[in-house]
């Protein structure tokens, strides 16, 4: 993978393996972060992996504007500024790192590029499906059910506002009942929630020798069986569009990126998000076959309070930690980036190879990342004063190498509105040929 050139312009490349070992890209606003993912996601897709992308700023939606032909470019550069220079100038930053348009269009047509928007109810973008549906195990002997469904209740219930306890009465009752489900080979989903809390059948009769009314007092069913229907009735736009099936994104004939634009979302609408599709992957991770090669990448962008230190312990953190420390076997690699290196759990990241680290503040090198570059042989004052889209590269081999980051194939337009984002979701037909410049 072709990521760009050293301070004496020799080019920089990885392996796509190296992700297996995960990576993580660190640096301040402004510092170029953005730029860097999009690459690697480029440059990831070029060598035949897929990608989910998690882009809560709405950046990593550039994706999906490639510098085809001027035309194309025209309808999307801001139109205050002058499309032909804009388009010459990135000719010639292509140029710089020994590439071209044909290079862009060759890319293009390889590549899918897919843009989701979950949870919007308004304005532009496509929805997307990840609502936990309790139907059973597809392999219940690689999985454990019990703690597949736990999980799943548990972010429901999350949503619900019933907190994080997991002793809690409403979390082990309606286990239990997607369990005995589950061993009638039925599902459960969460429109049956309400007839199973205010009639419990004969197995939901007792819980470890106290009868169902001690342990979860009707009264207090009936209350959550209120929310749940509330609930249910405000969550058709986590329902509405496609599922999202993992196992079909990574058989798909071409190397495809799904980017989950969540600009729209608030921070607690993002969290559940994000916590149920990488409940998903680590199901996913159990499912697929073992794999040398990389076959799925997962870039967390700004992933502030997602991955946090102890004692904190968001829905999102076992997720993650189990694909860091699991994923590898399976095909699987994440990309975690973010500009508060200190909200990170550095015993996490224990298990990543790759750091891309771009310019930081003194107090952002404190603590465990200074640990960190100083175990790798680097200090503090090399992050410094690192210019925009340069950074300092420690791959998973030791190395120390200073990266200038080659000139992306998309053009880097910023957040995209709600019209441009429409446009560019729907399903188009195949854009015409046009010809190599």
């Amino acid at each position: 993978m072709y990521l760009g050139l050293n301070s004496e312009g020799v080019p920089i490349c990885i392996d796509p393996t190296d992700l297996l070992t995960h990576g993580v890209i660190l640096g301040r606003t402004g510092s170029g972060k953005s730029g860097l993912t999009i690459a690697v996601l480029e440059e990831v897709a070029a060598s035949g992996s897929s990608a989910i992308v998690f882009d809560p700023k709405g950046d990593l939606t550039n994706l999906a504007l490639p510098l085809v032909n001027p035309k194309e470019f025209k309808d999307w550069v801001d139109p205050n500024l002058d499309h032909a220079e804009l388009y010459a100038q990135a000719q010639r930053g292509l140029a710089v790192f020994g590439l071209n348009f044909g290079d862009v269009w060759d890319w293009r047509k390889a590549v899918d590029i897919k843009l989701f928007a979950p949870g919007k109810t308004y304005g532009g973008g496509k929805p997307l499906n990840v609502f936990p549906t309790f139907a059973p195990p597809r392999r219940a002997d690689l999985i454990p059910p019990r703690e597949s469904a736990t999980k799943s209740v548990a972010t429901v219930l999350r949503a619900l506002g019933e907190g994080h306890d997991p002793y809690a009465a409403p979390l082990v009752y309606m286990v239990k009942a997607v369990m005995q489900a589950w061993s009638r080979n039925e599902g459960l989903p969460v429109e049956f929630w309400p007839g199973v809390l205010t009639e419990p059948s004969g197995a939901l009769g007792s819980f470890g020798g106290m009868g169902v009314e001690e342990f979860f007092p009707k009264k207090q069913r009936l209350k959550l069986a209120r929310t749940v229907i509330g609930f249910h009735q405000q969550a058709e736009r986590w329902l509405a569009g496609p599922q999202l099936d993992l196992h079909g994104l990574v058989a798909a004939e071409k190397p495809t990126v799904f980017v989950f634009s969540m600009r729209h979302l608030s921070e607690e609408d993002r969290f559940f998000f994000t916590s149920i599709v990488m409940q998903r992957l680590v199901e996913f991770m159990f499912e697929t076959a073992a794999s040398q090669k990389l076959k799925l990448l997962c870039v967390l962008d700004e992933a502030r309070g997602y991955l946090p230190p102890y004692p904190k312990n968001p829905p999102t953190k076992d997720p993650i930690c189990t694909l860091l420390a699991q994923g590898r076997a399976q095909g699987i690699g994440m990309l975690i980036g973010t500009q508060n290196p200190m909200d990170l759990d550095y015993k996490a990241l224990s298990n990543v190879g790759t750091w891309f680290v771009g310019r930081l503040r003194e107090r952002d090198c404190a603590r465990d990342l200074l640990a960190e570059l100083k175990s790798r042989g680097v200090e503090a004052e090399q992050v410094r004063d690192l210019t925009q889209r340069n950074f300092l590269l420690l791959d998973k081999r030791g190395g120390s190498h200073n990266l200038q980051v080659r000139w992306c194939f998309s053009h880097l337009r910023g957040p995209l509105g709600s019209a441009e984002l429409a446009d560019l979701s729907r399903d188009v037909p195949p854009r015409p040929e046009v010809p190599r410049t």
